[in-house]
């Protein structure tokens, strides 16, 4: 399709998206529905790389550079780097108030699941220290400062109202900028290997095409839930719009999975649907991603495979033939080590692109044990209640995870959001009442009362 096209498309949906956001959030302050917890994660959100973005796109002051591959590496200048240390440290600030406020407080208690990927933060991070790294850096201490404070965390609709809120304006924001940069945000013609809705592929306000799909597909089940069955509907398939028109493969996949099942099983913390049939469907594709996630990059022996993706598999595997590295892992820096040597390029450097092989990698079996059994114990605990929430949770993440890491595990990036929510994404039972969240959603109660930190 034509430029010109293309804009007057997604400004049109982008146009519809900001009214029913407007009228989605005016219902939630009415009903008293937006409190602190709210407020927190909207704000860690917002400081979490994302707002930068926005800002670096919409000024049209993204950098490019050329790395030793001689592909294009697109940065942000160095104002907006500056500025995202200056909010990572805010983050920094906040998440240990919160968590010293929290575990004083009398009765106070740790939510397991979050304590374990604890653990396995310090896990990563003391396999880098026997590897002989420093990861005394800045993003590694934020991201560990971040993770401890979800243990204590408040929990339940503030998450998904703050997430959904943010995950939203940034989808808008993607929408807009193609009036500010159009050969940017849109920024090339269909391949034989890649091919977005539009026939281009679709950035937004990030950096590259997976970047958006990744973000907004975790999102979906963040702002279905925070704004109930109708609304949330609504502002999902706007996400699922964005992700299918960026081209990602992985992000298309998992965003339309994602979608089908949250309309089918219709997730809610106020009128939770303990329906044996939904509870199955949800939980064999939740099954099925995971097998396909943990067999698929151990039998891929073509370097080619998976659109490149094995050649790193097979690099990955490779370390694990040492003895320690299965067993401890090669630590958080381990994966940048091999950028350095020239294994990788810049585009590859985030992750193996595979969440339980890059487990495997930074933490080795230990770790492995440790983030199986939080989200067992994850989705354990949710019981039948809320069993579909944590389900519809975990489902983007299972998806992505077979060819993505879309769960950072030891430093901050795009995604710092996404593991802190998912720990604290229904109300704890039998907790301290700083732990507990009003359950109403806002197609489905007159008011809900706001919950105290």
């Amino acid at each position: 399709m034509s430029e010109n096209v293309n804009t007057s498309l997604i400004v049109s949906v982008t146009v519809v998206a900001v009214i029913v956001l407007v009228l989605a959030l005016r219902r939630v302050v009415v009903r008293r529905e937006w409190d602190r917890p709210a407020t927190t994660v909207f704000l860690f959100a917002v400081l979490s790389t994302s707002f930068v973005n926005i800002l670096v796109t919409l000024l049209d002051q993204w950098t490019d550079t050329l790395d030793p591959f001689h592909n294009v590496v697109i940065g942000l200048p160095a104002w907006a780097y500056q500025l995202q240390l200056g909010f990572y440290v805010i983050v920094l600030a906040g998440a240990l108030i919160i968590l010293v406020r929290n575990i004083l407080r009398p009765g106070a208690t740790i939510a397991v699941p979050a304590l374990l990927i604890l653990l396995l933060v310090l896990l990563s991070d003391a396999s880098a220290l026997l590897h002989g790294d420093n990861v005394l850096r800045p993003y590694y201490l934020i991201f560990l400062a971040v993770i401890a404070a979800s243990t204590v965390s408040p929990r339940g609709m503030g998450v998904h109202l703050g997430i959904g809120t943010f995950a939203v304006i940034l989808a808008i924001a993607s929408g807009f900028a193609v009036l500010v940069n159009y050969k940017f945000v849109a920024f090339s013609e269909c391949d034989a290997d890649k091919c977005g809705a539009l026939g281009v592929l679709f950035r937004g306000v990030f950096d590259n095409e997976n970047a958006l799909a990744l973000y907004l597909a975790i999102a979906m089940p963040f702002v279905f839930i925070a704004f109930g069955v109708r609304i949330g509907t609504v502002l999902s398939a706007y996400l699922l719009l964005l992700v299918l028109i960026t081209g990602s493969r992985s992000g298309m996949v998992a965003a339309a999975v994602t979608f089908v099942l949250l309309v089918v099983v219709r997730p809610s913390l106020n009128k939770p649907d303990v329906s044996t049939a939904r509870i199955a469907i949800l939980y064999t594709s939740l099954s099925v991603a995971f097998v396909l996630g943990m067999v698929l990059p151990f039998v891929v022996d073509d370097p080619q495979a998976a659109t490149g993706r094995a050649y790193l598999w097979i690099l990955a595997r490779s370390a694990l033939t040492d003895g320690s590295n299965l067993l401890f892992g090669s630590g958080a820096l381990g994966w940048e080590h091999l950028r350095e040597t020239g294994k990788i390029d810049y585009s590859a450097v985030y992750s193996v692109h595979n969440q339980w092989l890059q487990v495997l990698f930074s933490t080795g079996i230990c770790g492995m044990i440790l983030v199986i059994a939080a989200v067992v114990l994850l989705i354990k605990q949710a019981g039948r209640r809320y069993s579909l929430v944590v389900g519809c949770v975990l489902l983007p993440v299972m998806c992505l995870s077979v060819t993505e890491r879309p769960w950072a595990i030891d430093s901050v990036d795009w995604l710092v959001w996404a593991l802190p929510a998912a720990l604290t994404c229904y109300p704890a039972r039998g907790g301290s009442p700083n732990n507990e969240q009003a359950e109403m959603s806002t197609d489905d109660a007159p008011h809900a009362a706001g919950v105290p930190e």
